[in-house]
């Protein structure tokens, strides 16, 4: 019989543990290059790097290094570790006309690490989490190692249907059964669907979550990335005690930087800082960002990024009404980097993967994006890393691979992608 502690049974207890736990890293990305394939890849979530500004950020990393450098480099770090959460305390302030302090503000290693603090902080093993139906795979995975019951709602023209979560909510009010802990929404041109919430319906989850005390992790991710002008206020407009706001620079200056922000009630950051237990978001990075931010016109930047996507989404929407087999239908985004596509019930995902893999092109299958077994007739289309020809040429190579889909093929393994 093999001891207790032999490295048998160590084996069979991390097969369990990360059996469950599987599939957190997203998407690995080390070794890929890209421009040297031609498979045109729409599963992954990835800002342009034609669009960073590297001549800028060089000057950053410059200043960051001169001067009291070595301070930057120190634990604790240099300035960048109070310049940079009062900038997003005063950015925040004036685009919500409110008042964020920079003390509400807790710099993170992108939102990701953000997502797992709440998880940290907030959830016991029997809790639940709520979501939209789809949402991010990786806030799925990440706040399923915290909160293992989940449970989704349904999503329309408006975003989420919040009146199933009223009804839900009333229903186990009356029963005695446990409401949630968290609800993580995405309210701005979400990934997947690119959908965006209503005004009414963000109002309402926020008045949900006050009378049922739970808390809401707002992941506003492509919140800067509205194509129409449009911006609406954010959930913790109406609930400021009963939201985590999470915003991240990854969407908008660089993802390899790994820096993200909640914004939260004092006591829920405190609460963040003693979970959050890999000694401090890179000071040296955040001195980098601070110096950056306060050196170019960002707003302007923001302006062509927006520009650049929204020419992409046109390029990807146009595309796919013309040449998609009857039956199919897309989300038209109003921001960010998605279109999620919805094929025919009967049409198998795998199989398009199969016969897309023969044509050169990838996407991202449905049921990652659910707690329970939906999505398998959905994928998921990144508008966001490619200019609008090669969309265009990946969008009609896509269309050969779900027309072929209709016949007999073999099923393949499921594809991944990153956020």
């Amino acid at each position: 019989m093999a001891q207790e502690n032999s490295p048998i049974q160590h084996e069979l207890r991390f097969a369990e543990r990360t059996q469950f736990q599987a599939g957190i890293a997203a998407f690995d990305f080390s070794g890929r290059a890209l421009k040297h394939s031609d498979v045109i890849a729409f599963n992954y979530g990835l800002p342009d790097g034609d669009l960073f500004q590297l001549p800028e950020l060089k000057a950053a990393t410059a200043l960051a290094l001169s001067g009291d450098g070595a301070r930057s480099l120190q634990y604790g770090g240099g300035s960048g570790t109070s310049r940079l959460p009062a900038y997003i305390a005063a950015d925040r302030s004036r685009r919500w006309n409110t008042t964020v302090e920079p003390d509400e503000v807790l710099i993170t290693s992108g939102s990701s690490q953000a997502i797992d603090l709440a998880g940290r902080l907030f959830l016991d093993p029997t809790d639940e989490v709520w979501f939209e139906a789809p949402s991010y795979f990786g806030a799925i995975h990440v706040l399923s190692l915290y909160g293992r019951q989940r449970r989704g709602f349904g999503m329309d023209a408006q975003g989420l249907v919040v009146d199933e979560v009223a009804e839900e909510l009333e229903r186990r009010a009356k029963t005695g059964a446990p409401l949630p802990k968290l609800f993580y929404v995405i309210p701005n041109y979400q990934n997947p669907t690119g959908l965006t919430m209503s005004l009414e319906r963000r109002r309402t989850l926020a008045e949900l979550a006050m009378r049922y005390g739970f808390y809401i992790i707002e992941d506003d991710a492509y919140g800067e990335l509205g194509f129409d002008g449009v911006a609406l206020p954010p959930i913790r407009s109406f609930a400021p005690e009963h939201t985590l706001y999470v915003t991240t620079f990854s969407k908008t200056v660089a993802p390899g930087l790994r820096v993200g922000a909640v914004i939260a009630p004092k006591t829920i950051i405190r609460g963040m800082q003693r979970v959050k237990s890999e000694g401090g978001t890179s000071p040296f990075v955040q001195e980098t960002l601070a110096n950056l931010l306060e050196s170019i016109d960002f707003q302007a930047h923001l302006a062509h990024l927006r520009q650049t996507y929204r020419d992409r989404r046109d390029a990807m929407t146009e595309t796919l009404a013309k040449v998609m087999p009857s039956g199919c239908e897309w989300t038209t985004p109003l921001g960010g980097f998605f279109v999620w596509v919805t094929l025919p019930e009967h049409t198998d995902i795998h199989r398009v993967w199969e016969h897309a893999l023969e044509e050169r092109v990838s996407f991202v299958g449905g049921p990652p994006f659910y707690v329970d077994e939906a999505g398998k007739n959905q994928m998921r289309l990144s508008f966001s890393y490619f200019k609008p020809d090669i969309i265009r040429e990946g969008v009609l190579r896509l269309s050969r691979a779900v027309e072929k889909s209709m016949s007999p093929a073999l099923t393949p393994t499921a594809p991944s992608a990153g956020r």
